[in-house]
């Protein structure tokens, strides 16, 4: 720590003002959940006081972000307005007067009094969110604003996209570049925190942040800074009080809800109003509590909607336990919570042998019908969304692919280039391979015999939440058939199911 990491170091929870089985309580209900806590951070006033990773996941991995990454594009278009390149009051139809142009798409009147603050609050008046696709930009121009800007909250993440444009086109520059030199080195958040996907059109995609909890507790501690580090002030005081401000109702407007008690410039407001939170899909949380000068950031494969807010309302606990000043130090209580901390790990997968008659499966196979996608997926509800950020060099379709059985694992390789092992003793251990996602290729799998005809084969990516289970039939001797199947975390909705027909080769 020091100079170029906003964290100042490490302290006991005690000598930031709470106890350590408090924190050891918290850390237990979480685990104790439907959901898996990849990471957790928490701080005060610049001091790490917790700290834990679900082996195998660690924390120099990014993960998932989900719509935690509006808060990074936000703040770009806060360093942005802090240097003058751009105002909360800019107009769209100034900022993408060329694209309007190039699209032959006429401005109306309602659209020309959309401005950079409606897009950060999510009030932008339209009457549905654009179609994120490969066209989102035109998409968003030609959408109608139906009400006046400003008047009323509607989640609009193709308008989030926007605001990095607007950063993109008045700084020349790529948002990850610009947060890199602007920002990134300066708060600690290294060149492989962070992978920022871009959209076919070069932009950086707000959806297509992968970071990690570290790296996204150091944003909200510049936040709890007030946009100033190590005295300089990199983000305007006054719009970081802004941001964290309600700019528009949303919901019904219930104070004890914190899915309704008001949004500010990408991000939540929480209940208490002390509290603002950075929020993803599937519970990428970091809460921000102002009153108290603390910090929790959370990665996790959380149940939506219901099972990653109960560990919101878990971690709002923890920091309201807290104490106005340092407590008595309790060694023993101190050691048993770091003991907890470090042992944490995924629950050993079934441990299995290979069966006699089950040398079958090894060979070379060619996909002859369906769709066999073992890729990390993010869509919650429809088709995935990573889709969009695919490395086009890089060959997704699965035609062909390898199984070899040996004695402690099963080893497969897609395409001829990515190579896998599957555990049979239950064991998690990371390994990397090749996907579309370039930088996203944790992984780690194990695997057991159903009987000699079928393999079961279960993949967590651990840039993420997803977890594939592949289920390996053997029709005949030459013939598999494969289901692929990747829950989504949904409640109430059925996991992605996928089929296919593979032939053996050699």
């Amino acid at each position: 720590m020091g100079k170029g990491d906003i964290v100042k170091g490490y302290r006991s929870p005690e000598a930031c003002g709470l106890d350590s089985r408090e924190v050891l309580r918290c850390i237990r209900k979480m685990d104790a959940s439907e959901n898996e806590i990849h990471g957790f951070v928490a701080e005060r006033s610049g001091y790490i006081f917790a700290e834990s990773y679900l082996a195998p996941y660690t924390g120099d991995l990014p993960h998932t972000c989900h719509s935690l990454g509006k808060s990074y594009t936000c703040t770009a278009v806060g360093i942005a307005c802090t240097q003058g390149l751009l105002s909360v009051d800019d107009r769209i139809t100034d900022l993408f007067g060329e694209e309007f142009a190039q699209w032959g798409i006429v401005p109306d009147e309602a659209m020309k009094e959309l401005r950079l603050r409606h897009l950060m609050s999510m009030s932008v008046g339209m009457e549905r969110m654009p179609a994120l696709d490969e066209h989102w930009m035109e998409n968003f121009l030609r959408e109608p604003v139906k009400y006046t800007p400003g008047s009323r909250f509607l989640y609009n993440s193709t308008g989030s996209c926007m605001l990095g444009a607007a950063v993109e086109k008045v700084t020349g520059m790529d948002l990850e570049t610009y947060m890199r030199r602007h920002l990134f080195d300066k708060i600690g958040i290294g060149a492989r925190d962070l992978v920022w996907r871009r959209f076919e059109n070069g932009v950086c995609a707000e959806p297509g942040i992968s970071a990690t909890t570290g790296a996204n507790l150091r944003l909200g501690m510049l936040y709890l800074a007030g946009g100033a580090v190590d005295g300089e002030q990199i983000i305007s005081r006054e719009w970081i009080e802004q941001a964290m401000s309600r700019q528009v109702a949303n919901g019904d407007g219930r104070a004890t809800d914190d899915q309704n008690s008001g949004y500010g410039w990408q991000l939540w407001l929480c209940h208490p109003d002390s509290m603002v939170r950075f929020d993803g899909g599937q519970g990428q949380f970091c809460l921000l509590d102002r009153s108290r000068d603390m910090a929790v950031a959370i990665h996790q494969g959380g149940w939506h909607p219901g099972g990653a807010y109960r560990m919101l309302v878990k971690a709002k606990e923890l920091l309201e336990s807290a104490a106005e000043h340092p407590l008595p130090e309790n060694p023993a209580a101190h050691r048993e919570l770091t003991a907890y901390l470090r042992r944490r790990a995924l629950p050993e997968g079934r441990v299995s042998r290979i069966p006699e008659g089950a040398d079958g499966f090894s060979g070379a196979y060619r996909v002859t019908e369906g769709t066999l996608n073992p890729w990390i997926e993010v869509a919650p509800e429809q088709e995935d969304f990573y889709h969009l950020f695919y490395e086009p060099s890089f060959r997704s379709e699965i035609r062909c692919f390898s199984l070899e059985l040996e004695a402690d694992c099963i080893r497969v390789c897609w395409n001829g280039v990515s190579q896998m092992e599957f555990r049979l003793d239950g064991r998690w251990e990371r390994g990397e391979t090749p996907t579309p996602l370039v930088g996203l290729g944790a992984y780690a799998g194990t695997a057991y015999f159903e009987d000699e005809d079928v393999l079961h084969l279960t993949l967590k990516w651990l840039n993420g939440w997803c977890t594939p289970e592949l289920i390996l039939r053997r029709a005949d001797s030459a013939t598999l058939e494969i289901a692929v199947y990747k829950d989504m975390l949904h409640e109430g909705r059925a996991p992605f199911e996928r089929h296919c027909t593979a032939r053996r080769v050699r």
